[in-house]
């Protein structure tokens, strides 16, 4: 059997496993549970699944937002040292910053929002999980217009600075998010490098209410929804050969 075909039974395994024997804390259970709109008349949602089908189901909504988000936290960044002189040691933290607000944003969005019973922020992620290599995403115009609209109240008519070095780092981070969400469903077992957050995506697919966080794992650890295998001793190797001798003294019968 090759190295690829190993790789991917030990991912499916882990799912299957994960998927049968589940064991999270109490919190997770505020998560969402089960994915099924519980709660929500899905008659009633029926118009709005076809508003996200045409908006922000459609490839050209997605591959725009590829192109756009990086391309405007470049802007945002650039704005801030050249436009209001913000020096490189003051908005280059301000960057990390942002992008690490965006990993509790996302974490936040993901778990109290896509997973809630409101079907404006629901129904769209639904589609994802029912159809997890849909191309759907956030509308393009709806991201950089919000931050467009922070950007000029805060930065171009206030003139605060390092405002939108923090706004870059944010949307930075939010097209990182992209990325690494697009390789979990479409580059499989190729993407090497992000394997262990794969699984733990993978994992959230089979088991919504654990594994919320895409970029990173240290949200779901702090508050609980991270899924964790079942403890079960392993047998040391000198103990498993122990054992063996007393399995093999005992077919061979009383000794001589």
């Amino acid at each position: 059997m090759g190295q690829g075909a190993i790789e991917r039974s030990a991912s499916v395994a882990l799912v299957a496993v994960a998927a049968a024997t589940v064991q999270i804390s109490p919190m997770a259970a505020d998560g969402g549970g089960t994915f099924g709109l519980a709660g929500v008349d899905r008659r009633n949602t029926t118009w709005l699944r076809g508003l996200v089908q045409v908006i922000a189901a459609h490839p050209s909504n997605y591959w725009v937002g590829v192109v756009t988000d990086p391309a405007v936290a470049l802007f945002l960044l650039t704005w801030d040292v050249l436009m209001l002189d913000t020096a490189l040691h003051v908005a280059l933290p301000c960057v990390a910053i942002g992008a690490v607000a965006w990993t509790i944003a996302e974490y936040a969005a993901h778990r109290w929002l896509y997973h809630a019973r409101m079907p404006l922020w629901r129904v769209g992620h639904e589609m994802h999980h029912e159809s997890p290599e849909l191309l759907i995403g956030l509308p393009w115009f709806a991201t950089a217009g919000l931050v467009g609209a922070c950007w000029y109240l805060v930065a171009y008519t206030l003139h605060v600075h390092a405002v939108s070095s923090g706004l870059a780092g944010f949307l930075g981070a939010f097209a990182v998010h992209g990325v690494l969400h697009h390789s979990h469903h479409h580059w499989g077992r190729r993407a090497v490098w992000c394997r262990s957050l794969r699984v733990h995506h993978r994992i959230h697919h089979r088991l919504p209410s654990t594994n919320f966080g895409v970029t990173t794992r240290f949200w779901d650890d702090i508050f609980g929804t991270m899924y964790r295998k079942p403890w079960r001793p392993k047998a040391s190797a000198l103990t498993r050969a122990n054992e063996e001798l007393r399995e093999a003294g005992g077919r061979q019968g009383p000794g001589r």
